[in-house]
Formats: C-alpha cells, sequence, structure tokens
C-alpha cells in the first residue's frame, strides 16, 4: 500500500516537471544559450584568439586580421570604433576596454552565443518530446494507482479500524504482528506499548550514535592538533640546534 502510494508521488512529481518543461520550451532555449554562453566565455574567448592567431587565410592575412577587418566594415563595428575616446588618460582606459569588447564579448556575442542558441533547441526539442511522453504515460497511469489505492484502503478498512489513528502505517502495523505471534502482548493496548518503547529505544540509540560521532570529531581534531603541535616543537628544537651550532 505505501510502495504504490509513493509510486503515485512519484509520478505526479515527473508530471509536475514534465508540465513545466513544456510550459517554458519557448523561452528555455534563451535562457540556456545565455547561461552556456556565460559559463563558457573565458575558455572560448582563450580558444578563439589562439586558433585565429595560430589560422591563416588563402591571402596569407591570421584569421584574426580577417575577422578584425570583418568586424571593422560592419556597421556594428564601425558604429564602435567612431564612439572611442582616443585621447588623454580616459581615452586610454576606453581604449583597453574596447580590447576587451572586441576581441572578448563580440566574438562571444557573434559566434558562441548562435552556437549556443542552436544547441539549446535541440536539446528543448528532444526535452519536450520526452516530457510529453511523461505526461502522456502518467496521465493514464495516476488513476490506474490510484483505484488500486482505494480498493486496498477499502479492503483494509474493516482491519485498519483496530488499528489507533496514529499507528496505521506498515512498522506499527509489523510490530504489532510480530508481538503477538512471539506472545510479548496479549491485547492491542501492549503492542501499542511495547511498539512505543521500541521507538524510543530507537531514538535513543539514534541520539547515542550521535554523541559518539560527535566525540569521535573531537578526538580526531584533537589528534591531528596534537600531531601538529608536536611537529612545531620539532621544528623549534631543530631551529634552536641550527641558531646554537651558528653562535659556536
Amino acid at each position: 500500500m505505501e510502495q504504490v502510494c509513493d509510486r503515485q508521488e512519484t509520478l505526479k512529481k515527473e508530471l509536475k516537471e514534465a508540465k513545466e518543461t513544456v510550459s517554458i520550451a519557448f523561452i528555455k532555449p534563451f535562457l540556456s544559450a545565455l547561461a552556456w554562453t556565460f559559463a563558457l566565455a573565458i575558455p572560448f574567448i582563450v580558444l578563439f584568439l589562439i586558433v585565429t592567431n595560430v589560422s591563416h587565410v588563402p591571402d596569407g592575412r591570421s584569421l584574426f586580421d580577417a575577422y578584425d577587418d570583418w568586424l571593422s566594415g560592419t556597421a556594428l563595428g564601425a558604429k564602435f570604433l567612431e564612439i572611442i575616446p582616443r585621447e588623454g588618460f580616459w581615452g586610454f582606459i576606453c581604449m583597453v576596454l574596447s580590447l576587451v569588447v572586441w576581441c572578448g564579448v563580440f566574438p562571444c556575442v557573434i559566434f558562441l552565443l548562435p552556437a549556443m542558441f542552436v544547441l539549446s533547441v535541440i536539446v528543448t526539442v528532444f526535452s519536450v518530446i520526452f516530457a510529453k511522453r511523461v505526461i502522456k504515460k502518467n496521465t493514464a497511469a495516476i488513476p490506474v494507482l490510484q483505484q488500486e489505492i482505494d480498493e486496498r484502503i477499502q479492503a483494509m478498512a474493516e482491519a485498519l479500524a483496530y488499528v489507533p489513528p496514529d499507528y496505521r502505517f506498515s512498522m506499527a502495523v509489523d510490530h504489532f504482528c510480530q508481538s503477538y505471534a512471539n506472545q510479548k502482548a496479549d491485547s492491542l493496548k501492549e503492542a501499542v506499548n511495547l511498539f512505543d518503547v521500541y521507538l524510543h529505544q530507537q531514538k535513543m540509540e539514534q541520539k547515542q550514535q550521535e554523541i559518539l560521532n560527535v566525540e569521535r570529531r573531537k578526538l580526531s581534531e584533537m589528534a591531528y592538533q596534537s600531531e601538529q603541535l608536536e611537529k612545531i616543537n620539532r621544528e623549534l628544537k631543530q631551529i634552536r640546534r641550527d641558531v646554537d651550532w651558528m653562535s659556536w
């Protein structure tokens, strides 16, 4: 019964996640592309600069020079070059920043971002296809599980009526049955009391285990500190011997 309920909750969670995936399918490629671009920006810029300076176009120029000429001829590149001040201290600062933009930001926007967008679209398409399959499968499976749960509840209703409400779960019922089978209890009240004692013992053992774990960590830390102090003392003794030798 509890396993069926857990299975139903798992299917409901999967169904909810699948519906969320479908609902944000239109904006997910943009968000994913931006996230991947930011994550891969620095490695991409380094690789871009290495490849473009090592590789050459047919006319003998480096690939970076070809990129520089091409970007300078575009409306974006020409406008960017026009607005950069070139005189004074601020001109120097702006020139440095412009190099960062020219060699880093522009390549990421022009090359990396579109590539990440295409990749995001492909991943999103497959994610949506998988999510729709999950929606179809779970939508059909959840009512079947609910019907099974209702049937089991109905079948166990009469038997569960004899069990106190706070103890209507498998662990407690199993303990009651074992208590009756092993003749440790002659009534439900005695079985309930034995189960309460068992739970209390379990909690106490758990607390004792936690205390032991804390004590072990403390002893380990003290041993490490003692080892470090001993190491420092040995180093100090060695320094004293060196100083004494030098003074002699």
